[in-house]
């Protein structure tokens, strides 16, 4: 955990202000774009971090209530989330082409048994994958498949720290009621 240490009382005072009067209208716009509630706070959150590592910018900006703060904070929030969406929808093409897929677990030493099974086990890893955000499956990957640590990974996705392990905890908890919803349902249908 870090703290930010602002360099007068008013400058603090005016982000917790900024805060508490555009947070509700900067989520609803990132939700809005990116359709989804942890994106949209992973955006919002994205938008004051920038505040708060630039004491600069934060006194430029006036009055917390003014319409020209509330236009540069909904700006700020729309390009993130739109730059955020593109992504996600980029990375969501790649995974969903079931060529490329395929190519990538073929090699020129491989059978076409061997080709099958890891095309049947891909399927079925992709049914769970499709339920987690592209950056989440980035952040999976980087931590169990390539052994990085939290702090690693942020520092390779452009990210907060803080961040990756919030990210981490929900594609876990999806993951986890995802696998037992489809074995509770394997059971019912072997005894019924």
């Amino acid at each position: 955990m870090f703290f930010f240490v602002f360099t007068d009382d008013k400058s603090e005072s005016k982000y917790c202000k900024m805060y508490a009067l555009h947070e509700r209208v900067m989520l609803r716009l990132a939700m809005n774009i990116l359709q989804d509630q942890g994106l949209a706070e992973d955006v919002v959150q994205e938008c004051f971090l920038s505040l708060l590592e630039n004491e600069k910018l934060l006194k430029k900006l006036g009055d917390p209530d003014s319409p020209a703060t509330r236009g540069y904070l909904v700006m700020m929030v729309k390009s993130k989330a739109i730059n955020l969406y593109h992504k996600i929808k980029k990375q969501k093409d790649v995974i969903n082409d079931d060529e490329n897929l395929l190519y990538r677990i073929e090699d020129a030493n491989s059978n076409t048994e061997k080709i099958l099974a890891n095309a049947e086990m891909l399927m079925e890893a992709r049914q769970y994958l499709n339920l987690l955000d592209p950056m989440e499956i980035n952040i999976m990957i980087l931590k169990y498949y390539a052994g990085f640590q939290n702090t690693e990974i942020a520092a390779i996705l452009k990210i907060d720290s803080n961040l990756v392990g919030v990210k981490l905890h929900r594609a876990k908890k999806k993951l986890a009621t995802e696998i037992e919803r489809n074995r509770k349902q394997k059971e019912a249908a072997g005894h019924g």
